[in-house]
């Protein structure tokens, strides 16, 4: 496949042979249907979603036997861990094979995933590795000063296990719970669960 130094993704697709290429054209529709107004770029050689001329979103790329999406991993696995159980994960990439039927409606998913996870960065974009504070979290230590003191005495690695804890919730009420059972734990010296 000679994909390597093209500057479009109509070029990347035509380096493809016409099986590959008909399977990626079909993903690539997907993706733009799920995430209106993405730009499409090429980065590290291979075709990419941006939003707002930001940093990409979602990447594809066409392989012999396989077509991948990249990053698929923290939240959008969470969320889809059932419906991507059929497939190859391995760090951060999701594998689909190209001799059976592209998933329409998991892409959709992923990419929408994808979209909401990027968002546009903020002017303080937190440390690589680590886990903002969620809102529920900052309203519930806010409230219980001696709580949010062992909080910010922890090491970030254990602050960041309280917010990937509360975060993890899919409904705003569990993780609204889980802030207020957090500072309890703070409390009482007890990890997240």
């Amino acid at each position: 496949m000679a994909t390597s130094g093209v500057s479009s993704v109509d070029e990347y697709l035509a380096g493809l042979p016409d099986a590959t290429r008909a399977v990626l054209q079909e993903v690539r529709a997907i993706i733009r249907a799920a995430i209106p107004g993405a730009e499409e770029v090429i980065s590290y050689r291979i075709p990419a979603f941006t939003l707002g001329g930001k940093r990409p979103v979602l990447w594809f790329a066409g392989w012999k036997e396989h077509y991948s999406l990249y990053p698929v991993n923290g939240e959008v696995v969470r969320e889809l861990a059932e419906e991507l159980s059929p497939y190859e994960l391995a760090k951060g990439t999701a594998r689909f094979p190209l001799s059976k039927p592209v998933p329409k409606r998991l892409i959709q998913r992923i990419a929408k995933l994808r979209a909401r996870e990027a968002g546009a960065p903020t002017a303080r974009t937190p440390a690589r590795g680590t886990t903002p504070v969620p809102a529920a979290l900052r309203a519930a230590l806010a409230a219980e000063p001696r709580a949010k003191a062992v909080f910010d005495g922890l090491p970030p690695s254990h602050r960041g296990a309280y917010a990937r804890w509360i975060v993890d919730a899919k409904r705003a009420d569990t993780r609204n719970r889980r802030a207020s059972d957090a500072v309890q734990m703070l409390l009482k010296g007890q990890p997240p669960h």
